[in-house]
């Protein structure tokens, strides 16, 4: 026996966390040994106590991590969502590059996530943002341009889009055969807080991560970009020339290349893991390279 995708849903809709539903399949084989458990026992197992709200899901595809439809990239993170809400295909067993980046594109955003999506185009893999305005914009439009599958991570529920700008950009990757992915069941707004849970998906389900432009204020990407670190995935930069060196949004690369104090004081190691990039490239050529390195070594697939 198993749980129903809609049944756990509808838990989450209920008020159940992602952390109560990963308990629930853990102790629980199914939904109906659940729906079984008086309060007392769900307070004894550690479990809440609820009743599904069965939301509206047309058109979403409620996905399971005990499903072999569930990227197996994000499932060996730590604390995975139990369920997510998929609209559109994912590309399953393909191996994602994130891009992403501040939401002031420049010059260097653009060139960077154009740069990226062209070396993940080389060794056949998908892409992964999160439908941001700025270089999460960059990233998967440049990603249709070029024929490449890409997949949006949202911080609210999948019946409507965030930011509402980019509504058309959410169709153009369905229409191009990509995805829109979730944690929050329908219905759920956008929080700060739903925001960077969201960073840790997109960090999650890629095997490398390129940041397009970070300024020093970023702390969105930085976030993004720490988390890369944390799950031990492949961490690519780009670096502008000449007089690019110097715009702000510049801050991340150059930190990295020139190993600054400044780095470390805005991104602090954690215990023994201390913040750094798998390769800093000097040119678009240079990040290709790269990438196929990283492809070939890197187990995370969707």
């Amino acid at each position: 026996m198993t749980w129903d995708p809609i049944y756990a849903s509808g838990l989450l809709s209920a008020g159940a966390t992602q952390g109560d539903l990963r308990r629930c399949l853990d102790a629980i084989s199914s939904e109906e040994q659940y729906e079984r458990l008086t309060r007392s026992e769900c307070s004894d197992l550690g479990l809440p106590f609820l009743r599904p709200v069965l939301a509206q899901t047309d058109g979403l595809t409620p996905v399971l991590m005990t499903s072999e439809y569930y990227p197996s990239a994000l499932k060996v993170t730590p604390s995975p969502p139990a369920l997510l809400y998929v609209k559109g295909t994912l590309p399953k067993g393909m191996k994602a590059a994130a891009i992403v980046g501040s939401r002031r594109c420049s010059k260097i955003g653009e060139s960077v996530s154009k740069s990226a999506v062209e070396s993940i185009q080389a060794v056949r893999g998908c892409t992964v943002s999160g439908l941001a305005l700025g270089c999460d914009t960059a990233g998967h439009t440049h990603s249709i341009e070029h024929g490449v599958l890409t997949v949006g991570v949202l911080a609210c529920g999948l019946d409507s889009v965030y930011p509402r700008e980019n509504a058309e950009l959410a169709k153009k990757i369905l229409d191009a055969g990509g995805a829109l992915v979730s944690e929050q069941p329908p219905g759920t707004s956008v929080s700060p807080q739903r925001l960077m849970a969201r960073n840790r998906m997109i960090a999650g389900m890629s095997f490398a991560m390129i940041p397009a432009e970070c300024p020093r204020d970023s702390r969105g990407t930085i976030a993004a970009a720490r988390m890369c670190v944390d799950y031990d995935r492949f961490l690519l930069l780009g670096r502008p020339k000449g007089r690019y060196r110097n715009h702000p949004g510049a801050w991340l690369v150059e930190a990295c290349a020139e190993k600054s104090d400044d780095l470390y004081r805005v991104i602090p190691s954690k215990g023994k893991k201390v913040f750094s990039p798998n390769g800093v490239a000097e040119s678009s050529e240079d990040l290709a390279e790269m990438m196929k390195l990283a492809y070939h070594f890197s187990q995370h697939a969707i």
